[in-house]
């Protein structure tokens, strides 16, 4: 068991930069779908 997991992470600090995305990431999740060889099933 680990006892660490108990107490509550630090945030990383804030990092000031000047630097704008130009594109905000889309999520693709039928690209890690097409990944998979196989079939999963999960049960509910």
């Amino acid at each position: 068991m680990l006892l660490t997991r108990l107490n509550p992470s630090q945030l990383p600090e804030q990092v000031e930069t000047s630097l704008k995305l130009a594109e905000e990431p889309l999520a693709d999740t039928a690209r890690y779908d097409s990944l998979s060889t196989r079939e999963v099933f999960h049960h509910v």
